[in-house]
């Protein structure tokens, strides 16, 4: 016992170093990477796009310009490089309308959207004549400032307009007392007189000021004289019914260079970009502008897709490719290079393999964050390719993977249908499996009823209802379905039995001494044990063909998904078991991109990434009856992997 004991212990310590000892050390270098833009350098290969907004800025009559490029292609740190380049040189308004699941809007509403970015994203008191409304926060020392100057003001006024009602001898004395001469208080009244008009004055101007701003900002809706009248339409486009804010507002602020980002999420954006490009044009030909020499330059960051026809480059003056620095072709590559850092895996091939199921840059960080975490987390990862194919899964289908969890969506419903992949390769087996189970249950049939028929001698002749081997009672029915005890009977063990009156009531127990085929010969055939024999021998060739055809379904059937795809010859009996599933799963109101989703389960099944220990990559084992060393070493005897 000791040296078991000892030796499982041994097998623990081992267990756990091989699970343990470069988790560490692989992922404590790991630095994650952050998830939006990032100031490129020039080392960095979109920095040469950097350079090209650069150049086109300067030109003249250059002034709608698009950036274009794939979702996570890097264009927004394009922009920002770009606007942390020439901070000092141009002023940079972002406008961004971060609808992404918003399809059907109306043109106003985006129109709208944009006109709110542009007037709301400067200080109030930079654009103080604009007619929008806004909630002005007034801090305690504005308060306490026009508090003191309404007082000041009120002071002035009496001190120079002396009103009668306001004077008081008593005070006057007094104001002569301390003055000392008439000639002293008349000079310091004077001084006080002076002063307080300059201040009426100043604090009149002032005021009159807020009250023309607030006259200004007054719109007039309609106009009537006698039969004419003049009206606003409330349908006419947002940019028309405000344009003359939109001038005002980059006339007043010091922005000249507009980004436009997340255009391109709505269904048709067309309209809206030129819209955007007749604006730019009113801007920029107004004669306010050309009289300061200012030029309102817009940057647009947009799908490559977006226009199909002419109408690109009708909108936009000079177009920017953007070449993704990471896309699903040499995604893999990236991967590798953090190979030695992450994963420590000798066949990089798998990598690769896996890079191409990543869409972009952002993906990839999110990826490789989630899957430094994971690592560190879970402690016993079995297959650290294993956790980074999920982790690809959770990024590219985030609510079926949710769903796991619950032991519901489409990757559940694959692997809690193994099965129905196993049938593919095992359906002549279990064909013929289905048809031999048939044929043993017709001569199963055959069989109880040639024991019916000898078992009917003793009924009539002793009018039997049960039988007894030795002191042990056996029913009449089971020794027509019991072929052991059936046998008993043929080789005459019985010594006694129950019968029954003329009345069919149990009327006593009596001994046996009888032969078999004495007693049988009135009811079977005279070859009945040639024929009972033939069927028994018959039935057990049968369970034995059964036998062997169970044991190669249930090899099939208890074999990785892995095994069973590579046996498997007809691809397309697999990718139409896999649409089913998902098919399902979208009829159930899941929203499933049944082509990708099969695709890339398919590519998991294919590879070994999918099998039945898939929850030990979704969330932490809780020892119990197994510790944790104890799961993991027993796991990958199951996986048949080397200790």
């Amino acid at each position: 016992m000791g040296i078991m004991s000892t030796f499982l212990s041994f097998l623990n310590e081992q267990l756990s170093r091989l699970f343990t000892k470069q988790i560490g050390e692989q992922t404590k270098n790991y630095q994650g990477k952050p998830l939006s833009p990032i100031i490129l350098t020039s080392n960095d290969a979109s920095y040469k796009s950097v350079e090209e907004l650069e150049s086109v800025l300067n030109l003249k009559n250059v002034n709608n310009i698009a950036l274009t490029g794939g979702y996570g292609s890097g264009k927004s740190s394009i922009i920002l490089t770009l606007e942390n380049k020439l901070k000092e040189k141009y002023s940079f308004l972002r406008i961004s309308l971060s609808t992404f699941y918003v399809k059907k809007i109306e043109q106003n509403d985006i129109e709208y959207g944009i006109v709110k970015h542009i007037l709301y994203k400067s200080d109030p008191d930079t654009i103080f004549q604009t007619r929008f409304k806004r909630i002005k926060h007034i801090s305690k020392k504005d308060i306490c400032k026009w508090s003191w100057a309404t007082l000041c003001f009120i002071f002035s006024f009496i001190v120079v307009f002396e009103p009668s009602w306001l004077i008081i001898d008593s005070v006057i004395s007094l104001y002569y007392k301390i003055c000392g001469s008439a000639d002293s208080a008349r000079t310091i009244a004077y001084f006080a007189d002076y002063f307080g008009i300059v201040y009426i004055i100043i604090f009149s101007f002032s005021l009159f000021g807020k009250l023309l701003s607030k006259i200004l900002k007054m719109r007039i809706h309609s106009f009537k004289a006698k039969e004419c009248e003049l009206t606003i339409d409330a349908d006419s486009s947002i940019f028309d019914k405000y344009i003359d804010e939109i001038v005002y507002y980059f006339n007043a602020s010091p922005y000249n260079i507009v980004i436009f980002e997340d255009l391109d999420r709505f269904a048709d954006p067309r309209l809206t970009f030129l819209k955007l490009r007749e604006l730019n044009i009113l801007l920029n030909e107004s004669e306010t502008f050309k009289k300061d020499e200012k030029s309102i330059k817009f940057i647009y960051a947009i799908r490559d897709d977006l226009f199909i026809d002419d109408i690109r480059t009708k909108c936009f003056d000079y177009i920017i490719p953007v070449v993704p620095v990471i896309d699903s072709y040499n995604a893999g590559d990236y991967i590798i290079k953090y190979n030695k850092e992450l994963f420590n895996i000798d066949n990089t091939n798998q990598l690769y393999e896996l890079g191409s199921y990543i869409k972009g840059m952002r993906e990839l960080n999110n990826i490789l964050n989630e899957y430094s975490l994971y690592k560190k987390t879970l402690k016993h990862v079995p297959s650290q390719i294993k956790l980074l194919a999920f982790t690809i899964y959770k990024n590219n289908f985030p609510a079926d993977y949710a769903l796991l969890h619950e032991k519901r969506g489409f990757l559940y419903s694959v692997i809690s249908n193994k099965s129905m992949f196993a049938g593919i390769l095992t359906s002549k087996e279990q064909e013929a499996y289905d048809k031999i189970t048939i044929e043993i249950d017709r001569l199963d049939e055959q069989i109880k009823t040639q024991r019916k028929l000898a078992i009917d001698g003793y009924i009539q002749k002793y009018r039997a209802i049960a039988f007894y081997v030795n002191t042990k009672r056996i029913s009449i029915e089971e020794f027509v379905s019991d072929s052991v005890k059936f046998e008993l009977l043929r080789n005459n063990k019985i010594t006694k039995y129950d019968y029954k009156d003329i009345y069919n009531e149990e009327a006593g127990t009596s001994n046996l001494d009888c032969d078999f085929r004495t007693t049988t010969s009135r009811y079977v055939n005279s070859d009945f044990d040639d024929q009972y024999n033939r069927l028994l021998i018959n039935s057990a060739e049968l369970d034995e063909q059964e036998s062997k055809l169970r044991i190669v379904i249930d090899r099939v059937h208890n074999s990785s998904f892995k095994h069973i795809l590579h046996q498997i010859k007809d691809t397309n009996a697999i990718k139409g078991k896999l649409r089913e599933l998902a098919k399902q799963e979208k009829d159930e109101g899941q929203k499933v991109d049944i082509e990708l989703i099969c695709e890339y389960v398919q590519f998991l099944m294919y590879n070994g990434y999918l099998d039945s220990d898939y929850s030990s990559y979704l969330s932490f084992y809780h020892e119990g009856y197994l510790t944790e060393n104890d799961n993991a070493f027993f796991s990958a005897i199951i996986r048949g992997e080397a200790l």
